[in-house]
């Protein structure tokens, strides 16, 4: 998830510093300031003979010879000097205390370079002391020269130290061009070159200024030989091939170091490094290899972006407890890890607290995140591997859209018909004008309501089921009550993945005749795939079964298995089927019971009996055929599929414009066996061939063209059979929206999406791709509203998924 990982708490370990008083980073301080002396000695060898040309000068002049004749005024003197260099350099330490940081960043090209953790120098103010007494001692002893030597030589180190240090506050201030210039005054003195160009270049990089960035990490790597020696060179070799982006050599010496000093910085820097690899697992080894600090958050962020989202919040969490945070950053990070792990009701509480004390604008640019389509739809190795593994969620969804494809439809009550009409002619006869007439109108409504179910079950006989929709709709419009036509609605909206309006429809003809309890079933069925709470429509099936007198055994029997299948209760040995007068919905639910046997014979053989018993239905047919190979490799019998998709299936009709569940199959298959690119040249040359209406072919078309990844035509396609054909479903806006995302149409994915969250309120698909889609414009607000309306539902999405946007990350570098 995270292409950052920082640590806003930590921030200058990207800076190279000499005061830090650690006694585990030199080991043998004497010796190092001893050949720091040499190397000045012999630097300013000319400078001294100047000092030794001063003292004869002293030694001819009356008034030194008498300060100097005066021990008592000379050490007065020499003690104020002695005692404000001292000073001087206590303030610097003083003033430049360390705070730990980890920050760590994606590598980015050579425009873009990151900030890395520097480290730290050591020269003790204990240390210069005891130097200072030792050139007192030489003075007093009359070796007055080498006195002075030491002298010149430590009021030097202090202007270098002073510079460098004066350089770090400055860099940490922000004030980077100040900073450049006590940088440039210590590389001037000619001591710690290497180390203050690091932190020039990066106080260049922080100003833009590219041309000196390059120039200071040039010259860090053209004095680093001076460091050869020093525990310190291998890290500083890291660094400067860090900075070049000769990321291979600097991993090299940080795997290889040469001393033991510098462990803390190490892991960081090679951690980012690793992290550049995209070898997360290497990352968090180095980062939990450090000891000092509180890396919880960068170590959160390496787990999220490892999958492990679990872990990636516990350490989150307990970072921004532990420390009583309230920065942006952290909580949106915390927010994009709920999301991962489908706490929404969490994530709506952390981004309503974030809007109470911060402006939309100004988190917009922390962690932006870019709405894609989920790998899982479309890596077809994770597919096939997974396909015999679905999760108990994809489960239901698929094992409930079987059965709803295979439910029956109802015509209308024929008696009751005839009855209104006796009744009608009766007390016409009996000269009651006002009861014929009432009971003859509503003869007629229920005779016009029965022809338009007719006329809808015609055309889903003809595979039109969207046809058959329309018709419905206006009749529930004329006569909402008729308990036939709600059930019917409802078994269409199922069989279009509209399961919000199925569950309305259902839940509308239960109560209509509580007899009908599978419609009771069918609604508890649409509460599940809907997220939503359906105890008291459980609670009135229950009911319902200890009060009704079953005339038909088999059917109370059908009903008891169905509801204990879609209570979980997958242990029903179905005795009643062998002896049952079977309908195809009964083969279809023994199919499904047969999956808990786990014996490839007895569900193949359960399938090829749905087959026989729906006139080989294309869905069956397909059914059957997978069911051959259950638990099998996908990979090891792909040929056999991809021939029979090939040479078996051949009227596409219920393709075209049938249930979902047809098309959605037909073309799922096409993409298991690789055969998605037939289907386009097969599915284009019946478009181009066919006469009249052709949008059951263009709804085919547009999901096979999502599996192929061609996203654009898809959005074409769909556009089309929006506008053009008028078929607006809450199913064909939704994949519209999900063709427009793939496309990168990110305006029209949320409008098309949020027409289908119109059609159907409930639908959490279309609620989490919008809260995605406007989280990703910055709009967190609505973000959270859409999240909120999920809440802590358990909600995963199949479509939809989302990553943080490097381009915007790197636009703001």
């Amino acid at each position: 998830m995270a292409e950052n990982t920082q640590n806003p708490n930590n921030d200058d370990k990207t800076i190279i510093r000499l005061d830090d008083d650690n006694p585990n980073k030199l080991s043998n301080l004497k010796d190092k300031t001893r050949l720091f002396f040499t190397k000045q000695k012999q630097k300013f060898s000319g400078f001294i003979t100047k000092v030794t040309n001063l003292i004869n000068i002293i030694k001819n002049n009356a008034i030194l010879q008498k300060i100097l004749g005066n021990k008592k005024l000379f050490y007065l003197i020499l003690g104020f000097i002695i005692g404000i260099i001292v000073l001087i350099v206590i303030a610097v330490l003083t003033f430049n205390k360390e705070s730990p940081l980890s920050e760590i960043y994606t590598l980015k090209p050579k425009n873009n370079i990151i900030k890395n953790d520097g480290t730290n120098f050591q020269f003790s103010s204990g240390e210069l002391q005891n130097w200072i007494e030792k050139a007192s001692i030489l003075y007093n002893s009359g070796q007055i020269t080498e006195a002075l030597d030491i002298y010149s030589n430590i009021a030097i180190f202090s202007q270098s130290f002073s510079s460098f240090n004066l350089g770090v506050a400055k860099l940490k201030e922000g004030e980077y061009k100040d900073s450049i210039q006590a940088f440039i005054n210590t590389i001037n003195s000619g001591e710690n070159v290497a180390a203050a160009a690091i932190n020039a270049a990066l106080a260049s990089y922080m100003i833009n200024d590219l041309k000196s960035y390059d120039y200071f990490v040039g010259l860090a790597r053209g004095k680093l030989s001076d460091w050869y020696d020093k525990p310190l060179y291998s890290y500083l070799y890291s660094l400067i091939n860090f900075y070049s982006q000769n990321y291979f050599n600097a991993l090299s010496s940080l795997k290889h170091p040469s001393s033991n000093f510098y462990k803390d910085e190490n892991a960081i820097l090679a951690s980012k490094i690793y992290l550049s690899f995209n070898d997360n697992y290497n990352a968090l080894k180095s980062l939990l290899d450090i000891s000092s600090g509180d890396y919880r958050f960068s170590t959160g962020l390496l787990y999220a972006r490892m999958g492990e989202y679990d872990l990636a919040f516990e350490q989150i969490d307990t970072y921004i407890r532990d420390n009583a945070i309230n920065n942006p950053k952290e909580k949106i990070a915390l927010g994009l890890v709920e999301i991962k792990r489908s706490n929404f009701a969490q994530v709506s509480n952390i981004y309503e607290d974030l809007l109470k004390s911060h402006s939309q604008e100004s988190l917009q640019n922390i962690y932006p995140i870019k709405v894609k389509l989920a790998d899982s739809l479309f890596d077809i190795n994770l597919v096939q591997k997974n396909f015999w593994n679905l999760s108990q969620r994809q489960n239901i969804l698929v094992n409930y859209r079987v059965l709803f494809y295979f439910a029956p439809f109802r015509v209308f009550d024929v008696e009751n018909t005839l009855s209104l009409l006796r009744e009608g002619g009766l007390e016409l006869r009996m000269d009651n004008i006002e009861k014929a007439s009432s009971a003859l109108l509503r003869g007629e409504m229920l005779s016009r309501i029965n022809t338009n179910i007719t006329q809808s079950i015609r055309e889903i006989l003809k595979y039109n089921i969207n046809n058959a929709l329309e018709i419905m709709k206006q009749a529930s419009l004329v006569y909402p009550n008729h308990q036939v036509l709600q059930y019917n609605l409802g078994l269409i909206y199922a069989q279009l993945n509209d399961f919000e309006n199925a569950k309305k429809h259902f839940i509308k003809a239960y109560h209509l005749d509580e007899n009908d309890v599978l419609s009771g079933i069918f609604a508890l069925m649409c509460h599940q795939l809907t997220y939503s709470d359906g105890n008291r429509i459980f609670n009135d099936i229950t009911y319902s079964f200890d009060n009704i007198n079953f005339d038909d055994v088999d059917k109370m029997m059908f009903l008891r298995s169905l509801f204990g299948f879609v209570n979980g209760n997958i242990s029903d040995d179905m005795t009643w089927f062998d002896n049952a007068k079977k309908t195809p919905m009964m083969y279809a639910l023994n199919a499904l019971y047969s999956i808990s046997s786990q014996n490839r014979e007895i569900i193949s053989n359960s399938f090829k009996d749905l087959e026989v018993a729906t006139n080989s239905d294309m869905v069956a047919v397909m059914l059957h055929h997978i069911s051959n190979y259950y638990n099998q490799n996908i990979k090891e019998f792909s040929l056999n599929l991809f021939n029979f998709f090939k040479n078996d299936l051949k009227n596409l009709d219920l393709v075209y414009t049938g249930p979902s569940l047809a098309r959605e199959l037909y073309t799922f298959m096409a993409f298991l066996v690789g055969a998605n690119s037939y289907v386009d040249t097969l599915l284009t040359n019946k478009l181009l061939n066919t006469q009249g209406d052709i949008s059951g072919i263009l709804q085919a078309l547009a999901l096979n063209s999502i599996y192929l990844g061609d996203f654009e035509k898809s959005f074409v396609y769909y556009n089309s059979l929006i506008d053009d054909y008028k078929i607006t479903t809450s199913e064909n806006y939704f994949l519209a929206g999900v063709a427009a995302i793939g496309a990168g149409h990110y305006d029209n994915a949320a409008a098309l999406i949020q027409l289908s969250r119109l059609e159907s309120s409930s639908n959490f698909e279309s609620r989490y791709a919008l809260g995605l889609l406007h989280q990703a414009m910055g709009n967190f607000k609505l973000a959270s509203l859409q999240f909120a309306q999920i809440g802590d539902t358990g909600f995963q999405s199949r479509f939809f998924d989302f990553e943080i946007d490097t381009s915007n990350l790197l636009k703001q570098e």
